[in-house]
């Protein structure tokens, strides 16, 4: 894990805009029933808690070893400790 890594989760959380636009046309263009969007809705529920939860684990985790340190600020680029 390094903060690329954290970048790409950060991206794919940004895809509940996609998903709820989707939804969004699901109602009025093809006019789901209520149990279709409840479930669809659910679901979204449980991936997008999965989705923070792994982006938060994954934070800490960069947090505490440090992986966020810039390796341009130090004096020997040579030498990354």
């Amino acid at each position: 894990m390094d903060r690329f890594d954290f970048e790409q989760d950060i991206f794919h959380c940004w895809h509940v805009v996609n998903d709820i636009k989707h939804l969004t046309e699901m109602i009025s263009d093809r006019g789901s029933s209520t149990d279709d969007i409840v479930n669809v809705l659910i679901g979204i529920r449980i991936l997008y808690n999965d989705r923070f939860q792994k982006l938060m684990d994954n934070f800490e985790y960069l947090i505490a070893s440090d992986g966020f340190r810039n390796t341009n600020d130090y004096e020997d680029k040579g030498k990354i400790e």
